[in-house]
């Protein structure tokens, strides 16, 4: 059976710079949803929808 794969388009600030882990900004970001109460598969499943 074949692998299956997808392709995730490149998640951007708001500059239009590609985001890293070490992006302070992006800490920062997901810190501020953990701490709203939002659970951390919400988080990923938000980012990886990001673009379809």
């Amino acid at each position: 059976m074949p692998p299956i794969f997808g392709h995730l388009t490149i998640i951007t600030n708001m500059e239009g710079k590609k985001l890293s882990k070490r992006d302070k900004s992006l800490k920062q970001f997901i810190e501020d949803y953990k701490n709203e109460g939002y659970q951390p598969h919400a988080i990923f499943n938000f980012l990886s929808l990001l673009g379809w």
